[in-house]
């Protein structure tokens, strides 16, 4: 049977022993963070103890290379990490359509916090 993305994230047997689990939510092409907001919502309704990141940097933007658009969203999220006190995260991204290929390519930039 197959699990829908909300039961995946959250099940244990694909979890880390992070003590914060933060999910940073990618919007698509043409697209802002509002329109990934809902499913933000839910998340944070199932689960009130998960951090999470509605990425903006690239609102209005997502017609520039996608070499900026994933460093723009590295930085987005160094920044966030950066301003919590506990660094001890486990990293999940929610995106759609092309705020995955993005996301993929900002891991690049992240690999410190592998």
């Amino acid at each position: 049977m197959e699990e829908n993305v909300f039961e995946a994230l959250m099940n244990p047997k694909y979890r880390k022993k992070a003590k914060t689990r933060l999910i940073i939510f990618v919007h698509g092409y043409q697209a802002s963070s509002f329109d990934m907001e809902v499913v933000c919502n839910y998340f944070r309704y199932r689960d009130p103890t998960i951090s999470v990141l509605l990425a903006s940097s690239n609102e209005g933007r997502t017609e520039q290379p996608m070499e900026e658009s994933a460093h723009r969203l590295a930085l987005e999220i160094k920044n966030h990490i950066n301003q919590r006190e506990s660094k001890d995260l486990e990293i999940n991204f929610v995106c759609h359509s092309m705020g995955g290929i993005i996301a993929r390519a900002a891991l690049k930039y992240l690999q410190f916090y592998k």
